[in-house]
């Protein structure tokens, strides 16, 4: 072989392996470094430096800017979410974002400083401490748990015959009581799906790939009908759906097109998100509770059911796929501070 017709073909197995590498990290914690490194970039360019050439002291002054500025509202244009603009300062897991994808973008370009798995010039590593003490790690106020309370009304306004009722509220109920996060509920493909050997009804759902399972090794979820309450069985919306909508194979939960025509492709994480806030607008709450729930909301809300119903944490866990039963257990404090466990009800 030629020379040159070697040099084409190195060049290609070149490009092939950087786009691999693109799967080192989950697409959302890319999209989300690339949106902290924007803004430093930014920032660089306002003050005539250059992004990747930019000194410890400036670093520094950096990440105290940033620690100061008012967060604003995530999705607040996509979901209609009347609100004001974010108040307070940055939480400390941005700061925290952000200086890590400077270090790394650093260490890449061979930085002096920055040369090691966790060097940095003590200048920055003393204003990264200093922030760290004044803005406090603990984390701000999460979303909203959708318990069963929540999701009735919700649901009830997803009765309707149109194609989109039907799809909404199989979104609802299936990713409340698989507990799934969005990203797993948009994956789902028909031949994900096959029925229990147990013959009641129950549907066993294979999650190919997870937020704790970047590799792919998949684990199966059972699906199972609800005996009391037919209007919240998950069971009955996924196969009323699926049957409806004549979905045969591939994706399970697809968009619709402008005139209402379904669409040969998936739903992506944010129409979770928007089928839950949209969902609660029609129940009747407030803007007050739809700008503190979303598509995680579901998650958290089957976690507190469960344990509040009698579910130990072991068995919630080898549902929801946590492997730390402390972070399960911030789920349940956080949702119901002040339910029936709360001393408070003891005394008063």
């Amino acid at each position: 072989m030629k020379p040159d017709a070697l040099s084409t073909i190195l060049a290609l197995d070149q490009e092939r392996a950087a786009k691999d590498r693109q799967y080192l990290r989950a697409h959302a914690t890319k999209v989300a470094y690339d949106r902290a490194w924007r803004m430093f970039a930014t920032w660089c360019s306002e003050r005539a430096l250059l992004a990747d050439r930019v000194e410890g002291p400036n670093v520094a002054a950096y990440l105290s800017w940033l620690s100061e500025q008012r967060p604003s509202p995530t999705n607040q244009r996509r979901h209609g979410a009347n609100r004001p603009a974010g108040i307070g300062t940055m939480s400390w897991s941005t700061i925290a974002q952000a200086y890590s994808v400077i270090a790394m973008t650093y260490r890449g370009l061979q930085r002096p400083g920055w040369d090691g798995p966790s060097a940095c010039p003590p200048e920055v590593w003393q204003q990264y401490q200093a922030i760290r003490r004044k803005l406090g790690v603990a984390s701000k106020a999460g979303k909203y748990a959708l318990l069963l309370e929540h999701l009735r009304p919700m649901v009830a306004t997803l009765q309707g015959d149109g194609m989109q009722p039907l799809r909404d509220r199989a979104v609802l109920l299936v990713g409340y009581f698989l507990a799934n996060r969005s990203e797993e509920t948009a994956a789902l493909d028909v031949e994900d799906l096959e029925p229990s050997p147990r013959g009641d009804g129950s549907i066993n759902v294979k999650l190919r790939r997870s937020k704790s399972d970047q590799e792919g090794k998949g684990r199966t979820k059972g699906l199972v009908p609800s005996t009391t309450d037919l209007t919240l069985c998950p069971v009955v919306a996924l196969t009323t759906w699926i049957k409806e909508a004549d979905i045969r194979f591939g994706p399970i939960f697809r968009p619709f097109g402008p005139h209402g025509e379904l669409l040969d492709q998936r739903i992506c994480s944010r129409h979770v998100t928007g089928v839950v806030k949209n969902a609660a607008r029609a129940a009747g709450f407030d803007e007050a509770f739809v700008a503190r729930i979303a598509s995680h909301s579901l998650r958290a809300g089957f976690i507190t059911e469960a344990a509040n119903n009698g579910a130990s944490l072991e068995e919630i866990a080898a549902h929801t796929g946590h492997r730390d039963l402390n972070t399960l257990r911030g789920y349940i404090r956080r949702a119901d501070a002040a339910g029936p466990s709360n001393p408070i009800r003891r005394i008063i």
